[in-house]
């Protein structure tokens, strides 16, 4: 028989774990009470505390009366608002040391690398005046 391994206080084996807490995927109702109440809240203000142009009234209302608190809801809610659709990779990039007091012109650079594509370079060239 197997010795009875010494378990740390407040841990649970599978035997003794309680089946408590939310189930996975269901939100918070609390959360959600909360943000109903806020909207419904801000729809009956409107711009004018009378309802007047509902929810973006109130928006509008926040951004001239506290424009901090109206950027602060903004940061909250452009993470959900980026929608990224990447379709390129990024290419690769070559590190290749260079002696000290070396400066290695385009043709040099040809050199050690003849598969590389020629390097975008932006011209700067004043407008006449």
């Amino acid at each position: 028989m197997e010795p009875a391994k010494i378990r740390r206080p407040g841990t649970f084996t599978p035997e003794t774990r309680p089946n408590v807490g939310r189930v996975r995927g269901v939100r918070n109702k609390i959360t959600r009470d909360i943000k109903e109440g806020l909207i419904n809240s801000a729809i009956k203000h409107g711009s004018d505390s009378r309802g007047k142009d509902g929810l973006e009234g109130y928006f509008d209302f926040l951004l001239v009366a506290d424009l901090r608190a109206h950027s602060q809801l903004m940061g909250k809610l452009i993470p959900y608002m980026v929608n990224a659709n990447v379709t390129s990779i990024a290419p690769a990039i070559n590190i290749i040391p260079v002696p000290t007091d070396r400066y290695l012109s385009a043709d040099d650079i040809r050199a050690l690398d003849p598969s590389a594509e020629p390097p975008l370079v932006i011209d700067n060239e004043p407008e006449p005046a």
